[in-house]
């Protein structure tokens, strides 16, 4: 799915929990660069055992990065992706 975060979509994907046991949600947020690359893998896997345990779990990435909209180089890149968590975490 994508987040609508003004004024590039953040593509996040949801892992839902099989049974309820608590109110607590996690945001997985990508590193930057390379190591996104290469943990992609390992923050699936952390998500889906995170929503085995019962939290419900978003992974983002976050504009100008992996599937979600823009360039890297865009002005504001930090706004953006501190909204893209405050997105993310009112989502939740």
């Amino acid at each position: 799915m994508y987040l609508d975060v003004r004024p590039e979509a953040a593509f996040a994907t949801f892992h839902p929990v099989d049974r309820p046991g608590t109110d607590t949600a996690v945001v997985l947020c990508p590193p930057f660069g390379w190591d996104e690359v290469c943990s992609y893998r390992s923050l699936r896997a952390w998500a889906q055992r995170l929503a085995q345990a019962g939290y419900p779990t978003l992974r983002v990435s976050f504009p100008g990065t992996g599937d979600s909209a823009g360039d890297p180089r865009g002005p504001e890149r930090l706004a953006i992706w501190c909204a893209t968590l405050r997105c993310a975490a009112q989502w939740l």
